[in-house]
């Protein structure tokens, strides 16, 4: 299901909907989208490209355990493109802004090359409702190994022999943000992407802090994401190894 839920909700330029599998799942994600009129949004925001959501076909994931449950997912432009969707939530809309502002900025500081690791901009995506309204946002895909997507995923509890290079990476990733005065803002488990060649990128630019890795007085400072860095690496992560 996942994806399915934004089509449920804005149609398709046919009309038609075809939703496959629900007699076989005991649950289906869900969450309430909250649309933004473009007038209403942040000026610099017209200068983002957009995309319409009926363009975007979705691409049911191989084994979608391995994946957080949400209402985003990687789907399909019109010309073939793999990308990954994440809608505006209700309750978050604020977290939303702020990651279109950061993902923006990291474009404008020429930050958005593979090298660098980071969550790329791609559009807005629009409802197909005659009006300009945002709903979600595209941004580049991570393709995972088998093992798992994130520092979360069972599948990477004990491949010790990686999780110093995670470390590295993420270090040298985020010292670059800094330098370009860009907070991370969200350090934990399911923000560093794992790819397939098993190289950590750093992702989710909405802020606020999970508890565990940033104390709130830090939340969305430099301090809190080296201190989310610490906390992640040095205790919670050689907590996992079995």
């Amino acid at each position: 299901m996942r994806l399915r839920i934004i089509w449920l909700l804005f149609g398709t330029k046919s009309g038609d909907l075809d939703v496959r599998g629900a007699e076989t799942r005991l649950s289906t994600p869900a969450c309430f989208i909250a649309p933004l009129a473009m007038p209403s949004a942040p000026g610099f925001w017209k200068t983002i490209p957009q995309t319409q959501a009926s363009d975007l076909n979705l691409v049911l994931p191989a084994a979608e355990s391995n994946l957080p449950m949400t209402a985003g997912g990687n789907v399909k432009t019109a010309d073939g493109s793999l990308k990954y969707f994440k809608s505006r939530e209700e309750a978050r809309e604020k977290e939303f802004t702020r990651e279109v502002q950061i993902l923006q900025q990291i474009k404008e500081k020429g930050l958005a090359g593979s090298q660098f690791r980071l969550s790329v901009l791609d559009s807005l995506v629009m409802a197909d409702t005659g009006e300009e309204v945002v709903i979600g946002l595209l941004v580049n895909t991570i393709t995972p190994p088998n093992l798992g997507c994130h520092l979360l995923s069972p599948g990477f509890r004990n491949r010790v022999d990686l999780h110093r290079k995670w470390e590295r990476q993420v270090r040298s990733t985020l010292q670059i943000l800094h330098e370009n005065d860009i907070v991370w803002g969200d350090v934990n488990t399911c923000n560093v992407a794992l790819d397939e060649e098993y190289n950590a990128w750093i992702i989710d630019f909405g802020g606020l802090n999970n508890a565990e890795f940033v104390d709130d007085d830090k939340a969305e400072t430099k301090a809190g994401d080296w201190q989310g860095v610490e906390r992640l690496f040095g205790i919670w992560l050689p907590s996992r190894v079995c």
